[in-house]
């Protein structure tokens, strides 16, 4: 059987994906942890978490780097022939709006899924999570102890 892909477009393929990230590409946004009491006035901000992400715009170079023609389908198409949602009960995802795919880079095909109310970025969130799945983001996670 005849591969499409040699074992060296593989390996820089793969390099590329999990290159490391220039700490330039790396955001942060931040979230504040609340103390709640009994009452309204008894609720005031304790502290916050800083959390790394990396942009939409960052994968979607990195994506272009490593494979020029890489694409993404739908799971599930509705009647109208257009992406569909899936009716995932909340409880396994968390959402009722979960858009799964199939990520095409290279020889590489990961499963990602998207939980968003508006489609656009219900994409770009399952491109994020099969692309982790690659590798690509995971440095801007500590080290397990």
């Amino acid at each position: 059987m005849e591969t499409l892909w040699t074992e060296e477009e593989t390996q820089r393929i793969t390099e590329i994906l999990q290159a490391k990230l220039d700490p330039s590409e790396i955001k942060y946004r931040y979230e504040n942890i609340y103390y709640s009491g009994d009452y309204p006035e008894d609720c005031h901000e304790v502290s916050y978490n800083r959390i790394p992400y990396v942009p939409f715009e960052t994968i979607r170079n990195r994506l272009n780097l490593a494979d020029q023609k890489w694409w993404w389908e739908p799971l599930l198409i509705d009647e109208q022939g257009q992406p569909g949602i899936t009716p995932a009960p909340r409880a396994v995802t968390g959402s009722e709006n979960d858009m799964w795919i199939k990520l095409h880079v290279g020889p590489f095909v990961k499963i990602g899924v998207g939980q968003a109310d508006n489609p656009q970025a219900r994409v770009k969130d399952a491109i994020m999570f099969a692309i982790s799945l690659m590798g690509v983001d995971l440095d801007i996670y500590p080290e397990p102890d």
